[in-house]
């Protein structure tokens, strides 16, 4: 049975992206343009258990690499979306180069705040939650993406509905792993109701 509903998963997965590929610019200027190789690890990083995901997010070329054909394919089959929602979509992908690399400077860490903040006036939480903060094309949360104590970032809350991302609820903080694109710290934990710990 998990053999036949990751065989559909998967189909769905590629059916999308070719839609998504189908609807592309040709241009090599494309920020939302993904190769072949980048999709198959797309699709390798949603079926793979727990245990195998954190060892594919392990360099952030990867992790550039799949936020591109995720945004790619939200972008390309997320009806409705505005004008600005749009933009916000296609200013990251297009600013994914900058925002993953080992040491941010300045620039890029007013970027990434300037895009944040954007996405956080231009989206509602479930559809923000679901573009930024989801990796991967089974339901996966960031929460799922790396498997810590410590499962929000406390300014970046992509906590599921019903839930609060809270300082108190951490006792394992990490550098990165959480928040916007994964990039940010995980320093907190999802409190059901927004209650404290």
């Amino acid at each position: 049975m998990k053999k036949i509903a990751q065989f559909v998963i998967c189909t769905a997965l590629v059916f999308c992206a070719l839609l998504a590929l189908n609807t592309q610019k040709t241009s090599a200027t494309n920020p939302n343009k993904f190769s072949p190789t980048e999709l198959a690890d797309y699709i390798n990083y949603s079926n793979a258990s727990r245990e195998e995901r954190g060892t594919l997010l392990d360099t952030l070329e990867k992790q550039k690499a799949l936020w591109k054909v995720h945004l790619s394919l939200y972008q390309a089959n997320t009806t409705g979306l505005t004008k600005e929602q749009r933009e916000v979509v296609t200013d990251t992908l297009s600013s994914l180069g900058t925002l993953f690399v080992a040491n941010r400077g300045d620039d890029a860490k007013t970027l990434l705040t300037s895009l944040k903040k954007r996405t956080f006036t231009a989206f509602p939480k479930e559809a923000r939650s679901q573009a930024f903060g989801t990796l991967g094309g089974m339901g996966l949360t960031a929460q799922d993406a790396m498997f810590f104590s410590c499962s929000c970032h406390t300014l970046s809350d992509f906590c599921d509905s019903g839930e609060t991302c809270r300082e108190a609820a951490c006792t394992n903080p990490t550098e990165w792993g959480c928040g916007w694109l994964l990039l940010e710290s995980c320093n907190g934990g999802c409190i059901p109701g927004g209650g404290t710990v």
